[in-house]
């Protein structure tokens, strides 16, 4: 463990004990995992001192782990999604975002965690759309109508 040398810098390696909300150094003992941080530097020295840094927050029990806190609710999906800055920059980002606020969180709940939506759900949300005329079966591919400039359409 400690330094290891690559081509695009220099890496930190150390064993350690993840409970879920800190990362604790835990040399030695079983169960523990590798944990591997990027110094950011080609400069030894600067790459030593950020060992040091790292062993000491890990040694407090200060650095806090990257596991998920519990299962994902859809809302906090839908939110990630919406924060993606490729999705921030296009045209209808503010009707995809009522979209998905008005429908989709509606539909499935926003207190839901993904995990418990099913299959069955998905589809009683298409055929329920289907029964409005939102959406309509094309070779084999559910497909969302243009209901502004064609109005509804049922299956075909």
């Amino acid at each position: 463990m400690g330094l290891t040398r690559r081509k695009d810098g220099y890496y930190v390696e150390f064993t350690v004990l993840d409970n879920g909300k800190t990362l604790t150094l835990a040399p030695g003992i079983q169960g523990a995992r590798i944990k591997r941080w990027k110094t950011g530097t080609v400069n030894r020295t600067l790459a030593k001192q950020q060992e040091a840094l790292i062993k000491t927050d890990l040694m407090k029990g200060i650095v806090r782990s990257d596991q998920v806190q519990g299962p994902m609710t859809f809302k906090a999906l839908a939110e990630a999604y919406l924060a993606l800055p490729r999705v921030k920059e296009q045209a209808n980002y503010e009707r995809k975002k009522m979209w998905v606020e008005q429908r989709f969180l509606l539909a499935f709940g926003a207190a839901r965690p993904i995990i418990a939506i099913t299959p069955e759900d998905i589809e009683a949300y298409y055929s329920a759309d289907v029964k409005k005329g939102l959406w309509r079966l094309r070779t084999g591919n559910w497909q969302l109508s243009n209901i502004s400039s064609h109005g509804p359409v049922g299956r075909r």
